[in-house]
């Protein structure tokens, strides 16, 4: 759908939070009903690429949907879906995103979309992908054009210009991603972390490998020591693998959570985006509009472990991985896995998404890299980077260090130290 002036004159807001009456003179104006020099300035003025910052995301979700549409690459976390079901799960609970959606026209085409949202650190204002701690990507959607990197540079103008935002801060970026090839790599822009996102390819291209073969550089001991595992746990009962019908995801996402909670208690561990109040109600409404792709291992009819994941354009995320602790020692979270490689059929690439850790690599050899940034805006902006840099990642190592008993008591305060 074309967007209309309606968007610009009912939706859009400035950042002072007055409402835009009426919409920009050359989307008012028919350009041919004018002479000389006034049709000309008109017409130019709409060439010229304009930026929109959005605090409401529901009034663009038509445009949004057509662009995410023309895209080739998958992005399934700069998605309306995937945005609209956290901005709703969050104000249910309590916890109201504010939203920066960063839109670029051109003319009444919406050609760049960079979902955002404002949160504050104590005195500081810092600019997040809409979706964090849970979004697992930072990403752009931009039209495959020459102009690509023109309508970013008015993206980041408008960001730049904003009131009150002290920092960006974008964790995940990944190094094909149209954010890490249309940013300008200025110094201000401090990259905090890198990480990397194991991956399997399913479908061999130039260069890349088979799944199997891929498994057997791994290590064929490891697939001989799967098998034992399989045979123990037929001793529980029958192990049968499902594909678990639309009208059950809710369910079986409820159950997955649970596993995964149960999971993280027992290690002491935090995980930020389990924890945010948003994240549950967030996976199960998606689980509800049929989003996803789970499947699940039984062993003697009861469920023993759970894989959900998204299928993006041949792109698959695996998104939650769980097991019951019972059958821990049987490893059922890698017996479903390795079933699911065997089978995935319509999926090029499996994502284990980041971080990178031992339980997914151990499939694979091959990764993309991943970066976190900070830029500061303002002054405060350079103390809040400072702290990104040099403290945040003390805290966290600290945390991590402490015994199991002590790091259960205190799980969610790793989140307090942002």
């Amino acid at each position: 759908m074309r967007t209309s002036i309606v968007l610009w004159a009912l939706a859009i807001q400035h950042e002072e939070g007055s409402p835009l009456s009426v919409a920009p003179a050359a989307f008012q104006a028919n350009p041919f009903s004018q002479s000389g020099n006034a049709a000309q300035e008109v017409l130019t003025d709409r060439m010229r690429p304009k930026a929109v910052i959005l605090d409401e995301i529901s009034v663009v979700a038509s445009a949004w949907k057509e662009l995410r549409g023309r895209q080739t690459a998958p992005n399934f976390y700069q998605s309306y879906e995937w945005c609209s079901a956290w901005v709703r799960s969050c104000s249910a609970a309590g916890r109201p995103e504010t939203v920066r959606t960063v839109t670029v026209w051109q003319g009444d085409c919406l050609v760049l979309l960079w979902p955002l949202s404002l949160r504050s650190l104590g005195p500081f204002r810092i600019l997040h992908s809409l979706g964090e701690p849970a979004t697992q990507y930072s990403d752009v959607l931009v039209d495959d054009s020459p102009l690509a990197a023109a309508w970013f540079e008015t993206a980041w103008k408008a960001i730049a210009a904003m009131d009150g935002v002290d920092a960006l801060h974008l964790k995940h970026v990944r190094w094909d991603s149209s954010l890490e090839r249309l940013t300008p790599k200025k110094q201000r822009w401090l990259q905090l972390l890198s990480d990397s996102s194991p991956f399997i390819v399913k479908t061999p291209e130039s260069g890349e490998v088979t799944p199997r073969r891929q498994r057997r550089n791994r290590s064929g001991r490891s697939i001989s020591s799967l098998k034992r595992h399989m045979k123990k746990l037929q001793r529980f009962g029958a192990v049968t693998f499902e594909d678990v019908p639309r009208c059950n995801h809710r369910a079986a996402v409820q159950q997955a959570l649970a596993l995964k909670s149960d999971w993280l208690d027992a290690r002491g561990m935090a995980s930020a985006g389990y924890l945010h109040p948003g994240n549950r109600n967030t996976i199960l409404t998606l689980a509800e509009e049929g989003h996803f792709m789970i499947s699940r291992m039984l062993v003697g009819g009861e469920t023993a472990a759970i894989e959900v994941g998204v299928a993006d354009r041949g792109h698959y995320y695996s998104m939650i991985q769980s097991y019951d602790q019972r059958f821990a020692s049987q490893s059922p979270g890698r017996l479903l896995l390795w079933h699911l490689l065997e089978k995935s059929d319509g999926i090029e690439k499996f994502d284990f998404l980041p971080p990178n850790l031992p339980h997914k690599s151990e499939w694979t050899e091959w990764s993309t890299d991943v970066t976190d940034y900070v830029v500061p805006l303002t002054m405060r902006g350079w103390l809040i980077a400072r702290y990104l840099v040099s403290v945040r990642g003390m805290l966290v190592t600290t945390f991590d260090r402490l015994p199991t008993p002590l790091r259960r008591r205190l799980s969610r305060l790793k989140t307090v130290f942002y």
